[in-house]
């Protein structure tokens, strides 16, 4: 493995662990104190924080601080409340506690700068990863969906802005792999470019939630087909030549997405007209070249 790619893995490391097991660390008196004792804007404060807990020493270590700055500083936000508060279709679910079969759909909150992934994994020339964190300054809801008790999936910052590429790519007819909240659905069927919305889910009892508590809010219904079929089920099944765009979201990360993206590779070669769009593009293609290097 290439140093690059190594110092990729353990800055993506030590991302992952503190989200995951520590996402609060940063308080807000920290950061009110920060910016009084040093004279720091907030992000600024934040970042050097957030530095501290990933175990960053800029004084022993000065050299650490270009480090830093290309891996997390770059891409680092202070998120405006409005991208979820403000969100059309959120708007219109707000508050909404659902259950149906299965599935149950509540409402929980970040915290003040609590820290998560806002994004996809961007990479520079020299291959060199970008990792996109944030936090809001102050609470915010967000919906999420648990199956059977266990987080299923949930409508939050990353989903967002990994979301918006995509939806601006979309025209004509499209087929939608994977259902999740409806959220990718609703923007794309806004937009007056878009004729039809086929969406192939698997789950009976997702489709139902989805018919029963959530299509209801939909301002453009009469564009929404439900299939109810396993995705390679309706590739090869279905009439790819009736569509314009695909776009596939039925996986939880980039190593889940890389596995299905092979399995796609035999149909993206049928059908060359196709707009093909898959969820978390940038880190699947970071686990493809890796598997690649990997092999030879």
């Amino acid at each position: 493995m290439k140093e690059t790619d190594k110092m990729n893995a353990v800055m993506m490391n030590a991302a992952s662990e503190l989200v995951l097991n520590d996402p609060r660390c940063i308080k807000k008196e920290f950061v009110d104190e920060f910016m009084r004792m040093f004279q720091m804007s907030e992000k600024q404060a934040v970042l050097e924080l957030m530095a501290a807990y990933l175990g960053f020493d800029f004084e022993e270590h000065p050299e650490q601080r270009s480090l830093f700055h290309h891996y997390f500083e770059k891409d680092f936000q202070i998120m405006s409340s409005s991208l979820i508060e403000q969100d059309a279709y959120l708007k219109k679910l707000h508050h909404r506690k659902i259950h149906s079969g299965q599935f149950q759909m509540e409402w929980m909150r970040f915290e003040p700068y609590e820290l998560m992934f806002i994004d996809d994994i961007k990479m520079d020339c020299q291959s060199i990863q970008r990792i996109a964190m944030g936090c809001f300054s102050q609470q915010v809801e967000y919906p999420i969906l648990f199956e059977n008790g266990i987080e299923w999936m949930s409508i939050v910052p990353s989903e967002v802005h990994t979301m918006r590429p995509c939806i601006e790519k979309m025209h004509g007819k499209v087929l939608v792999l994977g259902l999740g909240m409806g959220y990718f659905a609703y923007h794309v069927s806004e937009k007056n470019d878009v004729v039809s919305i086929d969406i192939v889910e698997v789950s009976k009892d997702a489709i139902n939630l989805f018919s029963h508590d959530l299509l209801s809010v939909f301002e453009h219904k009469e564009k929404i087909q439900l299939i109810q079929m396993d995705a390679m089920q309706a590739l090869e099944t279905l009439d790819l030549n009736c569509y314009d765009c695909v776009f596939a979201d039925i996986w939880h990360n980039g190593l889940d997405g890389a596995e299905w993206v092979k399995q796609f590779e035999p149909v993206l070669q049928q059908y060359p007209h196709l707009t093909w769009i898959n969820w978390l593009q940038n880190s699947i293609d970071a686990i493809l070249l890796e598997d690649e290097a990997s092999s030879q």
